[in-house]
């Protein structure tokens, strides 16, 4: 039976419960749950849980697959670059020190970017070391 349901702050996700028959026994029981084991580590990072019950005196066993709605996006698009929280002065600092390069890995921004921000900052007359406000 298909099952929806959804958490705040985890995602939605659909669930299907089944259930497989081993009838060679405990040996090839142990082998399939080896095999679960193995492809839920590949699949997890694409949002799907498998899970394998335990072996029935009927030899039949319990099993679920769950996926997650929310990796089923493919989330295409460049992601943004955020900077670390070092103020203006701090920067100013560093690089008196330190080439451009350099600060831009300790500012924690591509290269093209600090000297974006850099240029910005200049041309208000904000490049200082007295300067609070994050970079």
């Amino acid at each position: 039976m298909l099952e929806k349901w959804s958490e705040p702050g985890i995602g939605q996700f659909i669930k299907e419960s089944f259930s497989i028959s081993c009838k060679a026994g405990e040996e090839e029981f142990q082998k399939l749950q080896k095999e679960f084991t193995q492809l839920n580590g590949q699949l997890e990072k694409q949002g799907i849980k498998l899970r394998l019950g335990s072996l029935k005196d009927d030899k039949q066993c319990s099993c679920s697959l769950e996926l997650s709605l929310k990796h089923m996006k493919r989330d295409a698009g460049k992601k943004r670059e955020y900077g670390t929280h070092k103020s203006i002065g701090a920067v100013y600092l560093y690089r008196k020190e330190h080439n451009s390069k350099e600060t831009a890995l300790y500012s924690g921004l591509p290269l093209r970017s600090y000297q974006r921000r850099v240029k910005k900052y200049k041309e208000e007359g904000r490049w200082t070391e007295e300067e609070k406000a994050f970079f």
